[in-house]
């Protein structure tokens, strides 16, 4: 079932301490889009091709400590891109 597996996903990210997303072919970070993942600490997404990224990225993630884009493409980064994470 298409709902049950999304509230599932859902509360997985919700608890998710460190996530890994290497060589992915990420493009870009869009807005809000990593907003699931209130608990998140450390968030790994090098070697992926993101050029870009949106406002307020991370907003939502208060937990983020370590944040690692190296080995991307990044030509653009919003004003607001981090806004709500700032320490």
């Amino acid at each position: 079932d298409v709902c049950s597996s999304d509230l599932s996903l859902r509360a997985l990210a919700s608890k998710l301490d460190i996530l890994d997303l290497p060589q992915n072919l990420l493009q870009n970070i869009p807005s809000e889009a990593l907003r699931p993942l209130l608990q998140t600490r450390t968030l790994n997404i090098p070697h992926n091709n993101i050029s870009y990224i949106g406002d307020k990225a991370f907003e939502g993630m208060e937990s983020l400590h370590r944040l690692s884009l190296y080995g991307n493409i990044i030509s653009r980064i919003e004003p607001n891109a981090f806004k709500g994470v700032e320490r």
